[in-house]
């Protein structure tokens, strides 16, 4: 029974890690947006035409999945290599670095 009561620590961590990346994505794109995309008053690339503004922005929302779709069979090599609890580690050392900076 602890053995149980272990996993599901371990999981619910790990899900509550998984969320709150998730989270701190998805709290960018209604920021980034006006940022960008407001014609009147432009913060970010502000003598940029407004294609090139939008264009910008698709590529910004994409970087985070094609990160994760491409990191994420070097993560699996590094956790074949080192064990899955350091990567572990180092992701989630990863993910509040990046939290603390945006």
């Amino acid at each position: 029974m602890q053995k149980i009561g272990r996993r599901f620590v371990a999981f619910s961590a790990l899900y509550g890690l998984i969320l709150i990346d998730s989270m701190s994505v998805s709290a960018i794109i209604p920021i980034l947006e006006p940022e960008l995309l407001d014609d009147k008053h432009p913060q970010f690339l502000v003598s940029a035409s407004h294609e090139y503004r939008a264009l910008t922005y698709g590529i910004l929302l994409s970087v985070p999945s094609l990160l994760v779709l491409y990191l994420a069979p070097v993560l699996a090599s590094f956790s074949d290599i080192l064990g899955r609890r350091p990567v572990l580690f180092m992701a989630c050392l990863g993910i509040g670095l990046a939290n603390l900076l945006t």
